[in-house]
């Protein structure tokens, strides 16, 4: 089965490319390096909050709720409208207090200024959470399983660059102020380069 980073660079490739482009104003190139450490970080941040029992059955009731995947069904609909979706929501209890830091950090180092880059993270949120949705509903799992597959997840991009992912994953537990995430840009750059070559 493809991993979470698979299936969302493999749905946002060609014209979808180009529509985040036009809704964040970033050039389409500079999207494509930036999306693989945009997708780990709301991953690992997804893995973290469902590693304990409390967060691992909150995130399967939102699930439940809200994000059964269909949200997959119509992207380009979904892009062009993703101010209205539940992105913002998503990122509070992804990244807590860390937003500011994540947002500061990437910004710095893939050179697309703090307000896309929140724009980025709000668009994307929503798209991940209805992969793990529907992943969730075809295996049926409960929350539990939920808990393994996203830790599942972590480790098959540990496996495609276990330094980026051990340097998010840092980030996410950290309370730094952003400047030790020059190296963020590279991830992103390491990580779509392995997902290239396949």
């Amino acid at each position: 089965m493809a991993s979470i980073l698979d299936s969302i660079m493999g749905q946002l490739g060609g014209d979808m490319l180009g529509s985040i482009s036009k809704q964040t104003g970033v050039p389409s190139n500079v999207i494509q390096s930036a999306l693989p450490a945009v997708v780990t970080l709301l991953t690992s941040a997804l893995a973290n909050n469902a590693s304990n029992k409390q967060g691992a059955q909150s995130l399967t009731g939102a699930l439940k709720k809200d994000h059964d995947g269909s949200i997959l069904n119509d992207l380009p609909k979904y892009i062009n409208n993703y101010q209205d979706g539940p992105g913002n929501g998503i990122l509070k209890h992804a990244l807590g207090d860390q937003q500011n830091t994540v947002k500061k950090g990437l910004s710095k180092s893939t050179g697309i200024d703090k307000k896309a880059i929140g724009n980025l993270l709000i668009m994307l949120a929503p798209v991940i959470m209805g992969v793990v949705g529907n992943i969730m509903q075809k295996k049926k799992l409960n929350s539990s399983g939920v808990s393994k597959y996203l830790g599942k997840e972590q480790k098959k991009i540990q496996k495609q660059a276990p330094k980026s992912t051990s340097f998010l994953t840092g980030l996410l537990d950290s309370n730094q102020d952003g400047e030790v995430i020059d190296d963020i840009g590279k991830i992103g750059i390491s990580l779509l380069g392995e997902f290239l070559k396949k």
